[in-house]
């Protein structure tokens, strides 16, 4: 059901490696990644790893009365994740070489988010 959805992020970013749609608990919903390239594994360990981070954050700003999170970037030297929340309990998550666009992945995430948010309700 997602998968075209995050086919599209993919192929419309240089760099791109891979995307996941999971949920704060740790579980994914869908996920896919560029042929060829065998980034799915380390993709859905960053992902696990990025929903317990901005689930734990999610809550403590609602305990502090702060809103809601929104988005998270994180690099290494072999790999960048950016996540975009979906729903409040989701995550977006893109792994892209270090030579992509961030900023166009980041765009990418944000404008999927709204068809992942009609698609699950």
């Amino acid at each position: 059901m997602f998968q075209d959805t995050l086919h599209k992020a993919l192929s419309h970013v240089e760099g791109a490696i891979a995307c996941v749609l999971i949920g704060f608990d740790g579980i994914p919903i869908a996920s896919v990644s560029k042929s060829g390239q065998d980034g799915k594994d380390a993709l859905m360990a960053v992902a696990v790893e990025i929903a317990g981070v901005l689930g734990q954050i999610q809550r403590a700003n609602m305990t502090r009365e702060l809103g809601g999170v929104g988005e998270l970037t994180l690099r290494t030297g072999t790999v960048a994740a950016l996540a975009h929340v979906v729903l409040g309990e989701y995550v977006l998550v893109m792994t892209v070489s270090p030579e992509a666009d961030l900023d166009r992945s980041a765009r990418m995430l944000r404008l999927l988010a709204p068809g992942v948010e009609h698609q699950m309700q």
